[in-house]
């Protein structure tokens, strides 16, 4: 190649000595680190201010010319790019001034308008307006590139991105105008990957932005959004189309003028996705905010029937992440959530995983009116040492797991910090073989706790459970006097994370 192109490298490489003045500046700066706590080092530093301004402009004037003509390289447009994007890296403001006043936003606007196709460079490009003026540019940025999807699916992407990284930004933002903007771009496309970037971010605002809910329904999102579900087919987006749903049904977007509509696109989505994890996750989410949690409870006894083994697992996570509100009808519903768990433990006990799931759901439920003076209401107090029962029956019985064995005695501990006495004295009962205040055989008793421990005595996550519940039964000094009688080192981890979980 040199022999054909005698010139080609001396036009490739920089002039004589520039490579090497750019290792001097590199050396100053980390010569400056190693002794910065020097004065003389602050003061020579300080007095190369004006020159590495004048340096940096220069440099960056150079870029933007060289960009500005070869606006319809690609090659050009990249280099450049990937210049200017590394002198921004790390800036703590001066540079950012620098490359504003040089006129950057410009030129990059300018090369993105010529390369709308090009993703790479579109990204940083992208990345560099974010980083000069954030949010509002990237908007702007969105606005003006909508006539190109891929520009359009690089400017969401962005927009996720800095979102997520600045959610304050977002928070400051007219919502209307911010969901505006987003629509009109995503109404102007069919292709796939555009709607799935879309719906991504769309999903993220509506999730924690009430008004971007309401924006949402006023600027006719929901039309758009349900002719997507019902229209396309493919995983990711029947995924990000479903939370997005989910989303809206927490409030504000007014969903009920078009809840017959939804309801036949969640079900139609469920029955298609009956293998994947988040539309079933997000699609019962979304089911129980339109329909209530009778809605998850009738889905969860009908599938257990049937031993739909994912659909199970997600309405018991669905379950699970409920809250649940402290007047009769709520508390009316708890007790039926623990019923229809309780069922789905006896139809699935073959599935370990499902055991598990179910074990920490009825935990939950039962968290909510384990408290003492829930134990006047007889119906309440039933339903709480009913399923402190059901949790030691399945210990007992799947004793061997030491990962069940972990979820039912943190639950068991869970339901002892708050208990009454008649919840108290039954997990005591049966885990110490005596009452709380009574440690019998040592710290653990001889009940079936002991059980558990001697299955697992080589398991220090399971031990460190077992002397967390001693603990809440017995008090920190009965762990303390376990630690000064058995000075094993499995048995002083444990008690070490015990006290460390109460404390």
């Amino acid at each position: 190649f040199s022999q054909q192109f005698p010139n080609a490298m001396a036009v490739l490489q920089p002039e004589d000595g520039v490579l090497d003045l750019f290792r001097a500046v590199d050396g100053l700066h980390k010569a400056y680190w190693h002794n910065r706590s020097e004065p003389v080092a602050n003061r020579a530093v300080s007095k190369l201010r004006q020159p590495l301004v004048e340096l940096v402009g220069s440099a960056a004037l150079h870029v933007l010319e060289e960009m500005q003509s070869g606006l319809a390289d690609p090659r050009v447009q990249a280099v450049g790019v990937c210049f200017l994007k590394a002198a921004l890296s790390g800036s703590d403001g001066t540079t950012k001034e620098i490359l504003q006043k040089a006129g950057v936003v410009e030129v990059l606007v300018r090369s993105m308008t010529h390369h709308a196709s090009t993703e790479c460079l579109l990204q940083d490009a992208l990345s560099i307006l974010d980083e000069l003026h954030g949010l509002s540019a990237l908007l702007q940025a969105l606005e003006h590139l909508r006539s190109s999807p891929f520009a359009t699916k690089a400017a969401l992407i962005a927009l996720r991105t800095s979102a997520r990284a600045r959610w304050h930004e977002v928070e400051a933002q007219d919502a209307f105008q911010v969901i505006r903007v987003i629509l009109l771009s995503l109404r102007a496309h069919q292709e796939g990957h555009v709607i799935l970037a879309g719906l991504q971010l769309l999903s993220d605002l509506a999730g924690d932005l009430p008004d971007t809910r309401i924006a949402f329904f006023k600027l006719g999102g929901w039309d758009w959004l349900l002719q997507v579900l019902e229209s396309w087919e493919e995983l990711l987006i029947q995924q990000e189309g479903i939370r997005m749903v989910s989303q809206l049904c927490k409030g504000g977007a007014c969903g009920d003028a078009f809840g017959a509509r939804v309801g036949v696109v969640l079900e139609r989505s469920l029955q298609r996705s009956q293998n994947d994890g988040k539309v079933l996750y997000w699609g019962l989410w979304a089911v129980q905010q339109l329909h209530g949690v009778q809605s998850l409870l009738a889905t969860l006894r009908t599938n257990c029937v049937v031993f739909n083994e994912k659909v199970v697992k997600s309405t018991l996570r669905s379950l699970s992440d409920l809250t649940w509100e402290g007047d009769q009808a709520g508390l009316d519903t708890v007790v039926q959530v623990i019923q229809t768990v309780i069922f789905c433990m006896q139809k699935c006990q073959d599935s370990l995983d499902l055991l598990n799931d179910s074990a920490f759901t009825l935990s939950r439920a039962a968290l909510t009116i384990a408290g003492e003076k829930h134990e006047a209401i007889p119906q309440l107090k039933e339903a709480a040492l009913t399923s402190a029962s059901i949790l030691m029956e399945l210990l007992s019985a799947k004793v061997a797991n030491a990962q069940l064995c972990r979820t039912v005695l943190e639950a068991l501990g869970e339901l002892l910090e708050v208990a009454g006495p008649a919840l108290r004295a039954r997990i005591c009962d049966h885990l110490f073989a005596g009452n709380c205040n009574n440690g019998g055989s040592g710290v653990i008793g001889a009940g079936l706790l002991s059980k558990v421990s001697q299955e697992h005595h080589a398991n220090t996550w399971v031990q460190g459970v077992i002397m967390w519940l001693a603990g809440l039964a017995h008090g920190v000094a009965a762990i303390v006097r376990e630690m000064n009688m058995n000075q094993g080192y499995g048995v002083q981890l444990a008690a070490l994370r015990a006290i460390a979980a109460i404390f």
